[in-house]
């Protein structure tokens, strides 16, 4: 293991780092492992925090604003603030938290999860010091029994042995004691490794890492303008090297494949790329980096090579380009992604701190390399300080600079960060002895990660997604120039105005401002002089603007504008911005030894931010010094540390401005050394505890949420900005608003782009143990206390000045423990602005999400009826939001509109919405062919054998972001705003419309959904539709009236479409015609995330008008019979029946065969040809969802992964929780053991002329494993002599089916000839719907194809493209011939797709599926009279509701009409015909 180096070591002037409790010896990692001597003695690291903000100080604790009274401990209102090391001043930037002693167990409720996880932790021992009080016991129980076993020998021999049985008994005593010392032997084999591999670092749960500097906001770097600083808060990535010039950001990213990062124009010679050498263990890539150890660093004295790339690595193993940022294991090569979601991806039980437990030597490890010479304009002699950023490694790195080990660090989704310049000067220094003294700034230098994939902080990282590894963040090289001291900042904004900022600034030495030869210290002879620093604050407002636009002057600002960040004017993809006036600026003299200051003003007329109006400013914060005597203004000597507090009145700064510590003469010389900026959003956060609302700027929200997972088909972890964006803009366009970052932070540049595009963000920490049991082990064994709190406070410090986040997240899945409860004081101590949220706890296996960690109730996956419970319950006054709901796995997300059903109800105000489950399917892009052809793999297709397969393919977009068909249901279910029918204007189904002198009007309801926002920036329009037409009758524009209040009424004229609803209500059919009014709601405007036209409200209504002064008595009926009526005559066989038609020219041919075998219709042939490629049969089976296959029995595969577990679980607690395909396939109505149909009775009642033939067939469907019937079907075939075939059937389900939950349809299937590929159907659509999805789905008249008509961009194919609520579905050719399908009374489902279900059933990726084409491929038809809905709660369980299920328990009884069509016939007037006989029939 690397040598670590102490807290001074790397950490310079700074101080930075973790502070490490005590110093350890030496030892190598080979020493370690093979010797077990000389092993470095391990001790606590715990992460320096910077202190808490004065504004938090002063304010009341978190859990007085935010916790709930019945859930708050007394000891939350007595709690320390912060206190600060004893090593330290009392002015130290950094301090380390501590709290009073809290009760152990903290809980108020259920205390069961808690006394296990106290249990589990001694006899499941998870870190150093239960493994070693297990080894103590065991080793010495051992040893009491071994010694016990000796003296009952040496007692024994000291008798005299004398009889055989004697004998025998000493014989027995030797053989136990041999026993024992085997015993104790293979003890200590089996034990030792693991007791040493506890010493090593990512193994150690004590250290989070060491050498880290303290996390911190995202620091620029500016020292050019302020400008520059502004420009540079309007980025999405802070503006860096090579895209920025001057810089002192360096960005090492390089992406080997594509050559182009202009990085080697910084540094002439510099080889830009990053090699790579992947060790099958840890061990082995240690000893590699060990070799380099020895010989001094590889790179010390080497010397660029002219770009020559071929020979740059040749000291070893094989090093081979690698992008940065990448993960290796997309990679071709280098080992394999690996996708659990409830287990930990090695063999073997989960075996905290081990990782992998089974084997402790295969761990694959990475080992990174670059070498770089500094840019030209930075040098290492003039006092700057070089620290080296890893935005984010999986899952644990060591950090090399010129061989020499630097720092090491966990945490896979947080950067960590490295002050180099010890180990650049050590370099530099042993370059100017070689050179005779001379310095150069051409010294190169080498970076070295190794990254081992498993550490223990892969047990706190299990969060159902793939397992990657690497860099898969930015890699940054960040000078600090000389007295460029801003180390941090916080800032609060307050929605009234109220702006509080707190900086913090490294410690000033005093010997270093008296011999300082900068010009800033200019000290006199025998004087005292000190250069003392200002801060100044100063608040713009800037804005975004579109990169397109040039930036113009601003009259009320005193900056240059420009058009980007170059002097040359080439855009490289940074944002443009809009300079906005200065609404405040403030300066602050900083005593000497005083490292913080704090300011308050407040800002009058301040635009709030809300995700609806995200208004942004431009803090920035710049450092200079100014040398003046050492005595204050005043006549003392003081380091007063006072607030400033101003009120600032529109654009101007109050005269009478305090300043903190010593003011600066008129006559000081002051020179800006540093700046930083950042966006700030005025907003205010409260809880309203009655009812108990989230509230924003004291407005109730309703959180339209999704949970994201950072992940790209081709990269993996690898997200690049634009993807970024384009996830933004996708969510805003689909009327969500919030984002849940699970299940860890993400990359900086997201909350950024929240900020600006307007999302709210609950940000959670990195915090899973989903794979343990149970779940809270961890989080309540002290021993991970550092652990977990490391991983929140960090985010914290990192994320803390982002409007957009909301409230923070402990973690998810971890339990429930003292861990959680003591971070939990820490980010009361730290934020009091913002409530916490936490899931899990409160039970053995999941958590309740409403546990005394959260103030907010949180539960996961509740149904709707256990949603409203939580809403209503009378012993809680906490906001419910569900941190995941509607699982979103392949063909989901039913249900969605009965939990907005009551999210929008008014009666239920605690219930403000939820964060959907997730927003992007998992899949990993897998190249099939050079041609282009791909598709998505998941768990499992790599070679992974421990994986939980498609589970990670659960999101309401692709892995390429298209979106699936339930993301219209929850872009309706989610707008904004909502039109109500008034009560006089409307009967029970419809809108009434009085036509009167041809004028008519509908006056609606409008409810504005916004909490901010009036709807003046939505343009309106209407259209009128029929049954008649795909296109509509009439499309207008129309105003509302409405601008503040939430509801009025809006009125629609439709005068100008009567006219045309008059002439087609004189052609009308018998049946009639139907109307509908659909509305439209788009944004007038373009914006950042949509553009101008874009709809964000849709609604429709059914319009029924009714004439008053109109005459439309005269009306077309359509005689469907022809001048001379054909006659019917039948042929039988031995296997079927055939009806033939003649017509009137004595011309005859089959119309119609039944088989006698199964009753089914053979064949079909109105026109002379048969239309059908299979027969017409009974179906009562689907090609299962991902939802049908949920059940008990995964539970149980996690929770007790024996076999037979679940034959046995069946046997005694029946079937009734498991999977609704588990049900199916043991009653035989699965495809995969289909049932067979058997006919035993056909018969044929020929009529005289002119009426039609009925052809009865009385049919069983069989259980083919059984042989048994399962259902009867009576089926009665009406042939009409015009080629009309009504079909009825009984379906009676028998007894064998009473106890399923629901059979999968009732319906019937066939497959007709591939020519008939011209699809209209009058229905719910355009996309696919089913009976419990179905809301954004309007009525209409559709065209569209069997190919666009299915869905296959599942990844799993499945059961899919099923069209509610039909009345009639047409297939024609290209000549126009072919058939009508009309429901007869009642509507059904009905899909038309180029796959059986056959095959949809037995693919298991897209490119399963045999290639089909429209006009190629036989067309697949389902006509359902009831289909089972598809459920979304929860993936895992049987969760379809009763209203949804088709019972088995019941008869049914339907029936619908062929029809044919030739090129003139019109499918609506048919269809309204034949409905309208039916009825009068």
């Amino acid at each position: 293991m690397p040598k670590r180096a102490s807290n001074g070591d790397g950490g310079g002037k700074r101080g930075g780092g973790d502070t490490e409790v005590a110093s350890g010896g030496g030892g190598y990692f080979k020493t370690l492992l093979t010797s077990g001597s000389g092993g470095e003695t391990k001790k606590q690291t715990t992460d320096l925090l910077f202190r808490p903000p004065r504004f938090v100080q002063k304010g009341p604790l978190q859990s007085e604003r935010f916790g709930s009274p019945l859930f708050t401990q007394p000891s939350d209102q007595q709690l320390p603030t912060v206190s600060v090391s004893s090593s330290s001043s009392s002015s130290s930037s950094w301090s380390l938290i501590w709290l009073d002693w809290i009760p152990y167990w903290t809980a108020t409720g259920n205390l069961q999860d808690l006394i296990y996880n106290d249990i589990l932790r001694f006899v499941l021992p998870t870190h150093a010091t239960t493994h070693y009080l297990k080894f103590g016991l065991i080793t010495g129980g051992q040893l009491a029994m071994l010694m016990y076993t000796i003296i009952f020998g040496l007692f024994t021999t000291t008798r005299q042995v004398d009889s055989d049985l004697e004998y025998f008994e000493l014989f027995v005593v030797l053989v136990v004691a041999v026993f024992q010392i085997l015993l104790l032997s293979a003890w200590f084999r089996y034990t030792i490794p693991y007791l040493k591999a506890l010493q090593l670092d990512w193994m150690n749960p004590y250290i989070p890492g060491w050498n880290r500097d303290p996390m911190h906001v995202p620091l620029g770097m500016y020292t050019t303008s302020r400008r520059q600083a502004r420009q540079g808060a309007c980025q999405w990535e802070l503006p860096a090297r090579p895209q920025t010039p001057h810089s002192n950001i360096w960005r090492l990213d390089y992406d080997c494949k594509k050559r182009t990062n202009p990085s080697t124009t910084i540094t002439e010679g510099d080889d830009p790329c990053w090699y790579f050498c992947w060790c099958p263990t840890a061990k082995q890539a240690l000893q590699i980096v060990e070799q380099q150890q020895s010989q001094g660093g590889s790179s010390n004295n080497s010397n660029t090579n002219n770009g020559n790339t071929e020979d740059k690595y040749d000291d070893g193993p094989t090093w081979n380009p690698i992008p940065v940022p990448s993960n290796w294991t997309r990679q071709e090569g280098y080992d394999k992604p690996i996708y659990t979601n409830m287990k930990y991806p090695w063999p073997g039980k989960a075996h905290p701190p081990f990782a992998p437990p089974s084997s402790l030597d295969h761990n694959p490890t990475g080992i990174y390399r670059k070498r770089l010479t500094l840019p030209s304009d930075w040098s290492i002699t003039d006092g700057s300080e070089y620290t080296l950023v890893l935005h984010g490694v999986e899952s644990a790195c060591y950090v090399y600079w010129n061989g020499e080990v630097v720092g090491f660090s966990k945490d896979s989704r947080l950067p960590c960060e490295f002050n180099v310049t010890k180990y650049m000067k050590m370099t530099e220094a042993n370059s100017n002895h070689g050179n005779n003294g001379s310095s150069s700034n051409s010294q190169q230098h080498e970076i070295m990660v190794v990254v081992m994939r498993w550490s223990d902080g892969s047990y706190v990282e299990d969060q159902d997604q793939w397992w990657m590894a690497g860099i898969h963040r930015s890699v940054e090289l960040i000078r600090r120039p000389p007295r460029a001291d801003l180390l941090q900042y916080f800032y609060q904004a307050t929605g009234d105005g109220q702006l509080s900022v707190q900086v913090y600034c490294r410690p000033q030495q005093d010997e270093e401002a008296q011999s300082s030869p900068d010009p800033i210290s200019s000290p006199a002879k025998n004087t005292r002089v000190l250069a003392r620093r200002q801060v100044t604050f100063a608040l713009y407002g800037d804005s975004h603007a579109p990169s397109a636009m040039a930036i113009t002057a601003n009259q009320n600002s005193n900056d240059v504008n420009i058009s980007d960040a170059n002097s040359n004017g080439v855009n490289h993809g940074m944002n443009s911005w809009i300079a906005g006036p200065c609404l405040w600026e403030e300066t602050v003299t900083m005593a000497p030894h005083v490292d913080t200051c704090h300011v308050s003003t407040r800002i009058a007329r301040v635009k709030q931010w809300t995700a609806e109006t995200p208004n942004l400013y431009t803090l920035i914060i710049s450092l200079a010094y100014c040398t003046q005597d050492g005595v204050d203004d005043d006549g003392d000597d003081d380091d007063d540390d006072d607030d400033v507090s101003t009120e600032i009145m529109g654009n101007s700064t109050a005269s009478s401005a305090a300043t903190r510590g010593r003011r600066t003469p008129q006559t000081a010389k002051t020179t800006v050394v540093h700046l930083e900026s950042c966006r700030v959003g005025f907003r205010t956060i409260s809880i309203r505890r009655n009812p108990g609302q989230l509230c924003i700027n004291d407005k109730p929200i309703t959180v339209c949420g999704i949970n994201r997972h950072e992940h790209d088909p081709d990269n993996g972890k690898v997200i690049t900005v634009q993807s970024m964006i384009r996830d933004v803009c996708l969510l805003k366009q689909n009327n969500f608003n919030a984002v849940r970052t699970c299940h860890y932070p993400n990359a900086s540049a997201f909350y950024r782009i929240c900020d600006c595009y307007g999302l709210y963000v609950c940000d959670e920490a990195n915090i899973e143990t989903h794979g343990l049991k149970p779940m809270g082990r961890l989080a309540h064994d002290p021993g991970w206390e550092n652990t977990f709190i490391s991983r929140i406070t960090r985010m914290i410090q990192r994320d803390y000045n982002h409007a957009s986040i909301i409230y923070w997240s402990l973690g998810n899945e971890a339990g429930r423990g003292c861990n959680f409860v003591r971070a939990r004081r820490v980010i009361q101590q730290m934020d009091n602005s913002r409530p916490i949220c936490y899931e899990s706890g409160g039970a053995v296996a999941e958590g309740t999400g409403r546990t005394e960690l959260t103030d907010i109730v949180c539960s996961m996956y509740p149904s709707v009826p256990r949603t409203l419970d939580l809403a209503t319950r009378s012993d809680d006054d906490r906001p419910v939001i569900l941190c995941e709901y509607s699982h979103a796995m392949g063909n989901s997300n039913g249900n969605l509109h009965l939990y907005w059903k009551e999210i929008w109800n008014n009666q239920v105000p605690r219930l403000q919405g939820g964060f959907i489950w997730d927003m992007i399917d998992q899949g990993l892009r897998v190249p099939l062919n050079d041609k282009g052809d791909f598709y998505f793999a998941y768990g499992g297709d790599f070679g992974d054998t421990i994986n939980d397969k498609q589970f990670c393919i659960n999101g309401m977009f692709s892995p390429d972001r298209e979106p699936h068909p339930a993301v219209a249901e929850i872009k309706f279910l989610q707008q904004p705003v909502v039109f109500v029918p008034l009560q006089a204007h409307s009967d029970a189904e419809s809108l009434r419309v009085t036509v009167q002198r041809r004028q008519a009007s509908i006056r609606l309801g409008v409810v504005n959904r916004y909490s901010f926002l009036d709807l003046s920036h939505i343009s309106w329009s209407w259209h009128l539709i029929s049954n008649r037409s795909v296109k509509p009758i009439r499309k207008e524009n129309f105003d509302l009236s409405i601008v503040d209040d939430k509801e009025d009424t809006a009125e629609i004229s439709l005068e100008d479409a009567i006219s045309r609803v008059v002439q087609l209500e004189k052609t009308r059919p018998p049946g009639g015609n139907s109307f509908f009014l659909n509305i439209r709601g788009r944004l007038r405007s373009a914006t950042l995330w949509a553009d101008a036209g874009h709809v964000i409200v849709s609604q429709q209504f059914a319009v029924k008008f009714v004439f008053e002064d109109v005459d439309i008595t005269t009306l077309k009926h359509v005689n469907m019979n022809e001048q001379t009526p054909p006659t019917l005559s039948t042929e039988t066989t031995d296997d079927s029946t055939t009806i033939f038609r003649t017509n009137g020219k004595g011309e005859r041919s089959p119309l119609a065969s039944f088989d006698k075998h199964t009753g089914a219709l053979l064949s079909y042939a109105p026109n002379g040809n048969n239309i059908l490629q299979s027969s017409l049969v009974p179906n009562f089976t689907r090609a299962a969802t991902d939802n049908d296959k949920g059940g008990m029995e995964l539970v149980l595969d996690f929770m007790i992964p024996i076999n037979g577990v679940k034959e046995v679980v069946r046997a005694f607690l029946g079937r009734s929780d498991f999977s609704y395909l588990s049900h199916w396939s043991f009653a035989g109505l699965s495809q995969e053991y289909p049932p067979t149909l058997r006919c035993t009775n056909l018969s044929v009642t020929e009529s005289i002329a002119g009426k039609p033939f009925l052809v009865t067939a009385d049919c069983e469907v069989i259980h083919v494993g059984w042989g048994t019937v399962i259902i009867d079907v009576a089926i009665a075939y009406t042939v009409y002599a015009d080629g009309k075939i009504k079909v009825s059937q009984t379906v009676t389900p028998t007894d064998l089916l009473a106890k399923l939950p629901s059979l999968p349809r009732v319906g019937v299937c066939m497959s007709l000839l591939p020519e008939l590929f011209a699809v209209n159907y009058y229905g719910r659509g355009p996309e696919e719907n089913y009976p419990d999805r179905k809301s954004s789905s309007e009525m209409g008249l559709y065209e569209t194809t069997p190919e666009n008509m299915g869905y296959l961009k599942y990844i799993v194919p499945s059961e899919n493209g099923s069209r509610s609520d039909c009345e009639w579905i047409s297939f024609r050719a290209m000549d126009g011939a072919g058939l009508l399908v009309v429901a007869d009374q009642n509507s059904f489902n009905c899909s038309a797709l180029l796959h059986s279900a056959y095959d949809l059933e037995n693919a298991t990726h897209t490119c399963d599926l045999p290639l089909a084409k429209d006009g190629a491929a036989p067309i697949h038809v389902s006509i359902d009279h009831k289909i089972m809905g598809v459920a979304g709660d929860v993936s895992w369980y049987p969760c379809v509701y009763p209203q949804y299920l088709v019972k088995p328990f019941v008869s049914y009884e339907y029936s619908f009409h062929f029809c044919p069509l030739d090129k003139n016939g019109d499918a609506a007037i048919i269809a309204r015909t034949v409905r309208r006989s039916e009825e009068n029939r």
